[in-house]
């Protein structure tokens, strides 16, 4: 099973700086561009807080898939129940 979530954030102003923070990991991808790594049992409301702190505004939100990866857990889940490859 996945671990974590990558999401990519389009924030409404250019990022001049991130402040380090130990619950999840952000970068900067672009001018207004972030990813987003957390765990999967930590809530996207955390990470809004934390930016909202430093003025971050995001304005599209959106998950980071790794479509190799999904088709693997697809191939898995249906031999679990049965079916041939």
């Amino acid at each position: 099973n996945i671990k974590e979530n990558i999401f990519i954030c389009e924030t409404l102003n250019e990022i001049m700086f991130l402040p380090y923070n130990n619950e999840f990991k952000i970068s900067k991808i672009k001018e207004r561009t972030l990813e987003i790594v957390i765990q999967k049992n930590y809530t996207l409301n955390k990470v809004f807080v934390f930016l909202n702190r430093i003025n971050v505004n995001i304005i599209n939100i959106k998950r980071k898939t790794n479509e190799f990866e999904e088709f693997f857990l697809k191939i898995i889940n249906i031999n679990k129940t049965g079916f041939k490859i």
